[in-house]
């Protein structure tokens, strides 16, 4: 069967302005060859400079290069940038299990690369991962990767690097209808539409939403080592297939975990206010669900009667006799599981006399997630007691910053910023693991919370023409508390209780 691969894009002008003739660029008409002006970057310096002048390496890829690659997600848009590391789903094409991932940038921990929108940070309140799936791309103007320590202006988070994704300003009214279907051994589909438009009284309004859905493929094979003789009772199998474990160990392919198909739903709207001639007010709100689901799985192990064996002891030859262990939970996948996140956010910008720049930002990400597990031993395909794991979490921030000039050769930037983070994680028996939505008893239950005020300070000094010099520092006061409590259920009377409460601590740091 040949791919088949279906792509369609639809611009509709729907303002009478934009259906008719556009007027000649008068500067281009009488200067033919005009002049190329670099690239502006906001993130590497918290101001806007030209890619040139930037104190850092900034790759910036735009949404002509992201559409160039048919980008899914964000992964996919920023492939080629060197240093970038991508774990987990950032990638949308055919990735099962999760919305959320990790991104590595100069070899350092995942959790010390900061992820922005509009400049306000996305990072997961619990896990600090991204919810790759959340970020639309249909709205994105640009992304600027920034590898190496940015402590002094962003905080610990980004001691790997910083990426900032800038979204869309309507300038006209349009809708992008995007959709599309193939694949061969994985078929997907999905479509979105974008309506954008630029209102009277400087108002500009952005709504979008779309969808996705994945048959993903076999990607977890069970896999066994083998103890030497074939021991009493063991059943006679056929169909071990032999391959090494990542250490090297010789070992036997005994099965598969079946498909993980995923849908993904997502939305958001965003309101664009001129206030004044200098001021602009931006708000919005996003969310994003993804659920991943199940397939049968296949065991590759017969016996004598050609019959497929998912549990007991079994032996084969190999030359020498060998055996191991089966049981069905072997061949299980921790689903159903959902993940969805919801996004409020809005930022102000005022220009100030003397081209002073005042900038305020405040956001709140709820990210939601669970996965069930069977139980061992006891649970089949379709049912059996299990367990669930609930973790949602709120990430709050609100910054402040003021960018103002002293002279004709220094430039200050000063800034404040709050994070506030919280999570509950709850673990609970199920008296059928494929049936999430009914707990029977809650075994574990903890609670955190953390809390970082952040001073940063800023001088960017202009020493001659070709030479800027960049001084400044930041100030970080961190605390956290939390508590943790277990006790034994029904259905594992073993558990040892506990409550566990962990007082308020903190730690401050300077980072120049």
């Amino acid at each position: 069967m040949k791919s088949l691969s279906l792509s369609l894009l639809t611009l509709l002008a729907l303002a009478p302005a934009a259906l008719s003739a556009q007027p000649a660029d008068l500067t281009a008409a009488n200067n033919p060859d005009p002049v190329q002006l670099d690239k502006m970057v906001v993130t590497a310096t918290r101001t806007a400079v030209s890619v040139a002048e930037a104190p850092a390496n900034v790759y910036v890829v735009d949404a002509a290069q992201a559409g160039k690659r048919a980008a899914f997600r964000l992964g996919d848009a920023l492939a080629e940038v060197p240093g970038l590391y991508f774990r987990g789903s950032p990638f949308g094409i055919n990735t099962p299990g999760a919305g959320q991932g990790g991104v590595t940038m100069r070899g350092i921990s995942d959790k010390r690369t900061l992820v922005l929108v509009d400049g306000q940070p996305i990072n997961s309140a619990y896990s600090t991962g991204i919810n790759w799936s959340s970020i639309p791309l249909d709205d994105i103007a640009r992304i600027e990767a920034v590898p190496g320590a940015f402590s002094s202006l962003y905080g610990g988070n980004a001691m790997g690097g910083v990426i900032n994704i800038i979204t869309k300003v309507p300038d006209r009214r349009e809708v992008v209808l995007r959709t599309g279907a193939g694949g061969d051994d994985v078929l997907q589909q999905g479509g979105s539409i974008v309506y954008r438009d630029a209102l009277p009284h400087g108002v500009g309004l952005t709504l979008g939403v779309s969808y996705r859905d994945n048959d993903s493929y076999v990607g977890d094979l069970i896999v066994k080592q083998g103890t030497a003789g074939a021991g009493t009772g063991s059943i006679p199998v056929t169909g071990a297939t032999p391959t090494l474990s990542p250490s090297g160990v010789a070992s036997y392919v005994v099965g598969d975990k079946g498909k993980r198909p995923w849908d993904q739903w997502n939305a958001f709207g965003k309101l664009q206010f001129a206030m004044g001639s200098s001021g602009k007010l931006t708000a919005g709100y996003s969310y994003d669900r993804y659920e991943t689901g199940f397939t049968p799985f296949t065991g590759y192990l017969r016996n004598a009667s050609g019959t497929p064996v998912y549990s007991g002891t079994v032996t084969f030859n190999d030359p020498a006799p060998l055996r191991f262990s089966v049981t069905e939970t072997d061949f299980l996948v921790l689903t159903p599981s959902s993940e969805n996140a919801r996004r409020f956010y809005a930022n102000y910008d005022q220009i100030l006399p003397q081209g002073a720049h005042l900038e305020f930002a405040a956001g709140r990400n709820q990210l939601g997630s669970f996965f069930v597990s069977p139980r061992t031993g006891v649970a089949t395909y379709a049912s059996g007691p299990g367990t669930i794991s609930d973790s949602p979490s709120t990430r709050d921030d609100f910054s402040a910053q003021l960018t103002t000039k002293l002279g004709g050769r220094h430039e200050l930037v000063a800034g404040v910023a709050l994070q506030r983070n919280s999570f509950h994680r709850q673990n609970a028996d199920l008296a059928n693991w494929r049936d999430p939505d009914h707990w029977a008893a809650v075994y574990y239950d903890a609670t955190g919370r953390n809390e970082t005020w952040g001073y940063y300070l800023q001088d960017r000094i202009t020493l001659t023409r070709s030479l800027t010099a960049y001084l400044g520092g930041r100030y970080d006061d961190w605390t956290t508390r939390g508590r943790a409590r277990q006790n034994p259920t029904a259905a594992q009377p073993a558990l040892v209780a506990s409550d566990n409460t962990y007082a308020s601590r903190g730690e401050t740091a300077f980072s120049p």
